[in-house]
């Protein structure tokens, strides 16, 4: 049967139009019809749309898309961290914005666009985080570097890109970087030295579904995106990799893609 085997997206964002237009191209080539819903119109008119919804603001596209997300979609994609936020905060109820992110019920959006609530879902699952503070003030921030020790990165709660994360190697640093504007709650993780190899897991209803492993060789700028990795094929990982991404599936509840890094 057609119908029952017809692969159909829903894309949701425009804050990052260049990454929805990457998602489109990618999900079009493989095979999925798309669905938009943004609050920016540059691909009003590509030709790899089935439907296109112009949202003027966050709280419209938020309401939009949990109406457009009731049809029986494949995948729903956020295509962007601030449109993550943006459905966080709205007024939908908590089994709507489940509906809309990257997990599989509301039991698992404490996590969602939250460093600290990653880091302490991860230690209460009994994954491989490193050790972490969390800071209100500055005061408490100077008592979790002396806590953690250096070096340690501060990163601001909700961040996008590695924008908001800051080294600190040391208390001449602690002093640069009390300077700085900050968002308090924020995030103070002892920083682990060694290689970093990043991890790019796809999962469905929390089971890992594939991954891709990477190490990599040029940022475009300190903590932010890639722009020179190398790939390693899958089958000279060891089964602990397996396991260990796995069981993340697992605590996060992870229906989508969710990007992690080790050491």
């Amino acid at each position: 049967n057609d119908e029952m085997h017809r692969l159909e997206a829903l894309l949701i964002g425009g804050h990052w139009p260049d990454f929805m237009a990457v998602t489109l191209e990618l999900l079009a080539r493989a095979g999925f019809t798309v669905d938009i819903i943004s609050i920016n119109d540059s691909l009003k008119h590509n030709g790899s749309i089935r439907n296109y919804v112009f949202a003027q603001n966050d709280a419209i596209l938020a309401k939009a898309a949990i109406d457009q997300a009731s049809k029986r979609y494949s995948l729903v994609v956020v295509t962007d961290d601030p449109t993550l936020g943006a459905i966080l905060r709205s007024d939908l109820h908590e089994e709507e914005k489940a509906k809309l992110l990257p997990v599989i019920s509301k039991k698992h959006l404490g996590h969602i666009f939250s460093k600290i609530g990653l880091s302490q879902l991860l230690d209460k699952s009994g994954i491989n985080t490193p050790g972490y503070a969390i800071a209100n003030n500055e005061q408490e921030l100077k008592a979790s570097l002396a806590m953690l020790g250096y070096p340690v990165v501060i990163k601001l709660d909700s961040s996008t890109g590695g924008r908001g994360v800051f080294e600190c190697a040391n208390e001449s640093d602690l002093g640069v970087i009390s300077s700085k504007p900050h968002i308090y709650p924020v995030l103070a993780q002892k920083k682990i030295m060694g290689n970093e190899v990043s991890f790019e897991a796809f999962y469905q209803n929390g089971t890992l579904v594939h991954f891709a492993c990477s190490t990599v060789e040029r940022y475009q700028y300190q903590f932010g995106p890639t722009s020179v990795r190398r790939y390693t094929q899958l089958a000279f990982l060891g089964k602990e990799v397996f396991d260990e991404l796995s069981l993340l599936g697992q605590a996060l509840g992870g229906s989508l893609q969710v990007g992690t890094e080790s050491l």
